[in-house]
Formats: C-alpha cells, structure tokens, sequence
C-alpha cells in the first residue's frame, strides 16, 4: 500500500521545505524522519523527494541519492504543472508564493503583539 505525504509542522514559502525544532535547533524534517527509520544520510548524499513534494516527511517517499542525481530529478519535474503550486496548495504567481507569504507576515506580526506575549510568553 502506498503512504500518502505527511506535511511537516512548519513549511518554507520560499523553499518549501518543512522544519521543526528538535533538540534545541531547527532541522527539516524529511531528514529527520528519514535518520529515524533507516539511520543517518551520507554526508556525501541528499534525500530526493519521489513524491515531488518538498514538504512532505514521509520516510518512505525519500530515496537517497547522489547530488548530481537529485538536480537531474528536480529539472525533470520542477519545471511543469508541479511547479504551479506550493506545497500548501496555493496557485503560485510567480517564483515565490505570495498567500504562504502573507500567511508567515501574518504570524510573526501576531506573535509581536502585546497580547500574544502576555499568554504565551
């Protein structure tokens, strides 16, 4: 049976990476996920995506491969209808999502009120 993606906690609008803190730094999650069932990524090596999406976590979706391997995949796939969205889904207008953007500003501009403060610290 094939697993469906698993969406980090937190994606990059730019990158569309997810990340987390774990451990007291911030690591993206598909790596993690993927040390965690099979043990560590050679340093020489990267995890491709053989679902095509960045965002997902999903140990099973991840193949490590050789740099030059990975670029190769991407350009074959990242330059088509993949490319038209962002992780979250959003129709992307330009290089960068702009509703994923918005949604980061609006965030951080909430964790700097006052109130926001108050209750969480």
């Amino acid at each position: 049976m094939i697993q469906p993606c698993v969406y980090g906690r937190w994606i990059n609008p730019v990158t569309g990476y997810a990340y987390n803190w774990i451990d007291g730094r911030m690591v993206s999650e598909h790596k993690y996920a993927y040390e965690q069932r099979y043990g560590p990524v050679p340093l020489d090596m990267d995890l491709d995506h053989l679902c095509r999406n960045r965002a997902c976590k999903e140990p099973t979706h991840l193949e490590v491969v050789t740099r030059s391997e990975n670029l190769r995949r991407g350009e074959l796939h990242g330059r088509g209808v993949c490319s038209l969205y962002c992780p979250r889904g959003h129709r992307k207008r330009a290089s960068k999502c702009q509703e994923c953007k918005k949604e980061m500003n609006a965030y951080h501009n909430k964790r700097r009120t006052p109130e926001y403060r108050a209750v969480h610290g």
